[in-house]
């Protein structure tokens, strides 16, 4: 029997929510948790009605996901469910007031970071009237929406119990592989970006890090449990400042001290100009080796626009010094932003070739979306141009002929970037597994072979993809929308030709994969 339920959308383990149910059991509060991306809104019913949990917390990391939850949510309520409903998240502690208005069904929202505001509030759950004395919760008051004052940031992360981890892992040649997480918050405020929002007028420092030594013990204790592989959560991982390098140096001589450090390997997060050759290396010494970038463009103007603070020649610069160091690297890019034209769509399109080259990675990109509460948003408001739903904010470009290019390129490249059974998806697999035999099999297995193999298969996908973006940008910028429109058909053919190679080549990644799966 649990006193709270907290539910939320776990492709990865929810570090959120797990540090919430490990605090709340630390205070002697009974806490579980249920994936809803993995169970029925029935199978979740039949839980509330055996265990009547005080409070059922919602967390929405995802704000694509808004309707979703307000749909559960009226369906318990209608199926009878009284626990007291919450929620947490980046657009709850945002648009609290728009989500409190909306969904009828809930009763309060967690705003910014939840462990101690979720613990007051069981405390008071029967006392509404008090309800305006706990810091950091949003609140009906006869029928109006309130919010009390902000909850100072927990200064101290390592106060926090390690997150509660779930028994079933991902796992890859009988190796687990599992989130986590060294500090909270950003230094940088990009364009596009949520977190300097959540964070907005709280009292605390914006950013803080756990001790190394802190999360060494997590390591190792998840390394006993059979942890080999660590995806490290943060958003970025600083290493310009004599501070952070400090810390740096503290954490790869804790590693060190270790018997587990010689095997694992691990991933983090990083900014382009924190691409530090020095600061990497060391951290490639203890097992750091692989890097991921949030590039965003490959146009001075498009970085400007997702306010970035560095060039294009910084993007070039980082990704020979990850090549030098041979540390892989993954990348977040928006081919496409609020201001984007045929000149920046080309100079994006020139930098996925450059990082592509080779086949050393499969090219990939999205649109920026303007998400609730960041600088895009509130300039699209201003200039009367966002449009789309609460869930999923949109716009259209200046010059509409980009419009139409957008279409093309999303039906032709949907599946291949965003769907688990698409090709990118498949290769970035394969490629994840040869990395893993090399690391923790050396010369069990052809990994040369394999490596080669792989690259040769995204080399020709980043042909493809390349061959196909550049016919699409020449046809839609040398026509007027309206011989776009009458020549659609020509377009529709090299959509066909596009997705009718990546499935030729998917099935070739598959056997591929087959291969690969006899590796055990």
């Amino acid at each position: 029997m649990s006193e709270i339920l907290l539910i939320g959308y776990e492709s990865e383990e929810n570090l959120g929510i797990r540090s919430i149910a490990a605090y709340l059991e630390k205070m002697g509060i009974s806490a579980a948790i249920i994936d809803c991306g993995k169970t029925s809104k029935e199978e979740i019913l039949s839980w509330i009605q055996r265990d009547l949990p005080r409070i059922v917390g919602f967390s929405l990391i995802f704000q694509r996901m808004i309707f979703d939850f307000a749909r559960l949510i009226q369906y318990l309520r209608d199926n009878g469910v009284k626990s007291h409903f919450t929620i947490g998240g980046h657009f709850p502690t945002i648009a609290y007031e728009e989500l409190l208005r909306m969904v009828q069904g809930l009763d309060t929202v967690v705003r910014h970071e939840g462990e101690e505001t979720i613990l007051d509030l069981y405390g008071k759950i029967e006392s509404p009237d008090l309800w305006h004395t706990i810091p950091g919760l949003a609140y009906r008051e006869n029928g109006t929406v309130r919010s009390s004052r902000p909850r100072p940031l927990i200064a101290e992360l390592d106060s926090l119990p390690f997150p509660v981890r779930d028994s079933k892992v991902e796992r890859v040649f009988g190796l687990d592989i599992r989130s986590i997480i060294a500090g909270r918050g950003c230094f940088f405020n990009c364009s596009f970006c949520s977190i300097h929002k959540f964070y907005h007028d709280v009292p605390g420092p914006k950013h803080r890090m756990r001790s190394p030594v802190n999360i060494v013990d997590e390591m190792e204790q998840l390394f006993h449990s059979g942890t080999r592989i660590y995806n490290f959560k943060d958003d970025n991982l600083g290493t310009r400042t004599a501070k952070q390098r400090a810390w740096i140096e503290e954490f790869a001589s804790e590693l060190e001290k270790r018997e587990f450090s010689n095997n694992i390997m691990w991933r983090i997060s990083c900014r382009v100009d924190d691409v530090d050759a020095g600061a990497l290396s060391r951290l490639a010494s203890v097992g750091l080796r692989t890097v991921y970038l949030g590039i965003e463009s490959g146009s001075e103007k498009g970085l400007k626009t997702a306010n970035k603070h560095y060039h294009t020649t910084d993007i070039y610069q980082a990704i020979e010094t990850l090549g030098m160091l041979g540390i892989d690297y993954e990348y977040g890019f928006m081919l496409f932003d609020p201001y984007s034209t045929f000149d920046t769509v080309r100079e994006n399109l020139d930098l996925l070739a450059y990082l592509g080259l080779n086949g050393r990675t499969i090219i990939r990109f999205t649109k920026m979306f303007p998400y609730v509460g960041t600088p895009i948003e509130k300039r699209l408001k201003d200039e009367g141009r966002l449009k789309g739903t609460m869930a999923s904010p949109d716009y259209e470009f200046p010059d509409r002929r980009l419009n139409l290019l957008e279409v093309v390129i999303s039906n032709a490249f949907h599946n291949l970037i965003f769907e688990y059974d698409g090709l990118g998806q498949k290769l970035d697999d394969a490629r994840f597994k040869v990395k893993v035999l090399q690391e923790f099999f050396p010369g069990k297995f052809d990994t040369e072979g394999y490596e080669d193999s792989l690259r040769e298969m995204t080399e020709s996908c980043n042909f493809s993809a390349l061959d196909t973006l550049y016919k699409a940008v020449d046809f839609t910028e040398h026509r007027s929308y309206e011989e776009i429109l009458h020549s659609w058909w020509l377009l529709d053919l090299l959509i066909r030709q596009e997705l009718s190679f990546q499935e030729s080549l998917k099935k070739r990644v598959d056997r591929f994969a087959a291969g690969l799966e006899r590796c055990q």
